[in-house]
Parts: structure tokens; sequence; C-alpha cells
């Protein structure tokens, strides 16, 4: 699915839990020592939180002994209320929470073939490589925010990873680069414009952000949208349908893109206006598109004919169609669902809970890859909690594969999809 700019989205705000006068007063005295640490399948990542230290308490002398009584007494009503407080707060925090919908599934083995990325770390072929190192090279004499420390886009083709991660400038910056099988890292390209998404086809050509240009695997260039590198695409965001490419067109400035057309382009030569609501829904295959309509329902097509619309099918995330195109896993009612794209018939529905309080960007759960032709990869988060769920489109299986926290440089567990893919209910 198209990228958009974070603004399209809506900006998030942390909800404020105003505490009680008792609970602030007792509150050191029941927070001494607490630690999270994120908990996956795949190697563990470190602990965030360590010890807080509290200070040894001190009692002045009394200056009599009416005042020695008085202040005993005082003393033995404040501890007295004290631990009534103390009590009445861990009366409180002994209710469970209710658990994140994806906290009540079984555990499985993380991905293997599917890359996906966690802060400055990638996930792939049973390898966790650190390239944090790359984030610090590509911007010398920068000092990055925490949100940029991390990858934005993770897609696995041809035994590869594509990397993609951003830096702010004039113009957003792309760095994009592959993970190898053995966890090494190669340069690619860099390019500017908007943000929005590498992308990668069937064929193994690969697709710079916003510039219009694609490339081989080894980093010849190929072609350009334009028929030249030398004449600006203005913002053109890509994404895969097969060996096709949906690019969508804009121009004006980084922030507020003027957009001008939508195409299908079947690299080097072959392109196709579309109609503007078509988005890519299926990167495998022959690709698959999705006709977005204003209800919020999609209907879907082959990228080898547009006009083979199907029914319509409403979900609250882009739709994942499988490479035979008789599967897609779609959102409704915050539940995942595997329906045919044709008719829109539920053939299976995940075992995972709904989403509670559906939310882009805080509660959601988006469909991210295939894994297999039966199983399906989805990024989750539920407020601080994220996870990578294994589902089986057939039996409605679901495992948790991989659990983390969130943390400055760390909003998501980044796959090919993200919260960006999701969109409000109602």
């Amino acid at each position: 699915m198209l990228v958009r700019p974070a603004s399209a989205r809506g900006r998030l705000r942390r909800r404020a839990v105003r505490l009680g006068e008792v609970g602030i007063l007792v509150m050191a005295a029941v927070t001494g020592a607490g630690a999270s640490s994120d908990a996956t399948v795949s190697p563990a990542l470190p602990s965030t939180a360590g010890p807080v230290a509290t200070p040894p308490a001190t009692t002045p002398p009394a200056a009599s002994a009416s005042a020695a009584a008085v202040s005993a007494a005082a003393v033995s009503a404040a501890a007295d209320s004290g631990r009534r407080a103390v009590a009445a707060v861990a009366a409180v925090a002994a209710v469970p929470a209710v658990p994140a919908a994806f906290d009540v599934l079984p555990t499985g083995p993380a991905p293997s073939t599917v890359p996906y990325a966690i802060g400055t770390r990638v996930y792939f072929a049973g390898h966790g490589s650190d390239l944090g190192d790359r984030f610090t090279a590509a911007f010398p004499g920068s000092v990055a925010h925490p949100a940029q420390r991390q990858f934005t886009t993770v897609v696995g083709a041809g035994g590869v990873a594509w990397a993609q991660f951003t830096g702010a400038g004039a113009d957003v910056v792309h760095v994009v680069g592959q993970v190898t099988a053995s966890g090494g890292y190669l340069p690619f390209h860099t390019s500017t414009g908007r943000p929005s998404a590498l992308a990668v086809t069937t064929s193994g050509l690969v697709a710079m952000p916003e510039n219009g240009q694609v490339y081989a695997g080894g980093g010849a260039l190929v072609a350009a949208f334009t028929g030249s590198p030398n004449i600006d695409c203005g913002s053109c965001a890509v994404t895969a349908a097969g060996p096709r490419l949906v690019l969508d067109q804009g121009t004006g400035p980084v922030g507020r893109p003027e957009h001008q057309a939508t195409w299908l382009w079947y690299p080097p030569a072959a392109i196709q206006r579309l109609d503007d609501r078509f988005r890519a829904v299926g990167r495998l295959g022959s690709g698959w598109l999705g006709l977005h309509q204003d209800d919020g329902c999609w209907r879907l097509a082959p990228a080898t004919a547009p006009e083979r619309l199907g029914s319509p099918i409403c979900s609250l995330a882009t739709p994942l169609v499988a490479a035979d195109g008789r599967r897609a896993v779609v959102v409704q009612g915050g539940r995942l669902r595997v329906v045919d794209p044709t008719t829109g018939t539920t053939l299976s529905n995940a075992a995972m809970p709904a989403i509670e309080g559906w939310t882009p960007g805080l509660r959601y759960a988006v469909p991210a890859a295939w894994e297999s032709d039966d199983a399906y990869l989805v990024t989750a988060r539920v407020d601080d909690a994220l996870a990578l769920v294994r589902c089986s489109a057939r039996s409605g299986e679901c495992r948790r594969a991989v659990r983390a926290t969130v943390r400055p440089g760390v909003d998501r567990i980044v796959t090919e999809r993200g919260p960006a893919d999701a969109v409000p209910a109602g």
C-alpha cells in the first residue's frame, strides 16, 4: 500500500492519567524498582528501564516531651494513613490488566524467510543485524531524533532483505541498502522527497522512493518514469504489484504535494493511467490492485486487468492478496479474516481476538506479508505492546512470533507494511 505522509494520518496524543492525592503521596512507596523488557521469540532485546533509587528518610529531633508526644501521634496517624493508602493502591494494582489481543496467543518461531526490523536491527534468515552504525554514517555530523533511529520499510525478495531508513532535511532523505542472508549490509542508493517507501517487483527490480527510478538488484539503472533520470518526476511514490508498479505522482512542497495522477507502470516502458483511487494490494504473483471506495470498502482486481473488479470488501486495513489471487486478508471489526477477493465470502476467521479501540498508529493489526501459501504475518500494536503474529489462512490458527515494547526509537515492528495501512474505524 502506498505510504502517505504522517500528517495525512493524523497525529496521536498520549492520554494523561491523573493520580489522586493519596496515590501521589504513596507512589514512592509502591514503585521502588521495576524494569520492563521486550520478550520475543527472536533474540532478546535489552531492558530499557532500571531500578529507582529512594533517598533515606530523616526525622528531626523533638523540641520537648510534649512536642515528642504530639509528633509520635502524628507519625503514627500518618503511618496508619499511609498503610491504608498503600493497601488501596496495591489492591488496584492487583486487578489484572486486560492483555493485548496477541498476548493471549501461544508462541511460535520468529520468521526467517520474511524479514522484519525493530529499531536499528534487521532480522532475516536467522540473523539479527544491528545496523545502528549505518544510520550514523549516512548522516555524519547530525544528531537524529529517536524516531529516525529505526528502519521504515523492510522487504524480502531475491534472497536478500531490502531495508530503508530516512533522515530529515529540506526534503526527506531515503537511504536504501540490502541485508544479506549472512547478516551483512550493502549500501544501494539514496533519494529525496516526501515520506514514502521503496518497492520491489517480482521481476527483481527495485524502485527507489519518490524519484521514479528503477534499478536492477546489482544497482544499475533500468528505467526512469519520466524517460530520463535528468527529468524530475516530482513526488513519485511507488508500490509493487507483481512485475508492475503503482505510481502516485504529485508536485509541490514536500509536506503538501498536490496529486497529479496515478499510473500503472510496467518498467521499462509500458505506462497506463489508473483511477486515482487504485492502490497496490498484492505484491506477489501477477500483482493485485484495490479500488478504495469512499465508504472505506475495496474492490479488488488483477493488475493485468484493472477493469475486472470484484465485489466490495470492507476492511480497516489495506487488504493483502495472496499470489494466486484466491485469498485476501482483511480486518473487519478489529478482527482478521481471510476472504474470497472476488465475492468477499469469508473463508476463515483468525483466532487472534479483535483489536479493541482500533486507532491507527496506536491500536491496529495490519496484514503485512504472505510467508507461505497458507501462512500470513500481521504486524500489530496495542498501546505500548508490539507483536508480529503468524496466522493460517486455512484453519485460522494464530501464534505470536515476535514480541516487543514501544520505546524511544521503536514505535512498531517494521515489515513491508505498517500503521499507514490502517484506517480509522467508523
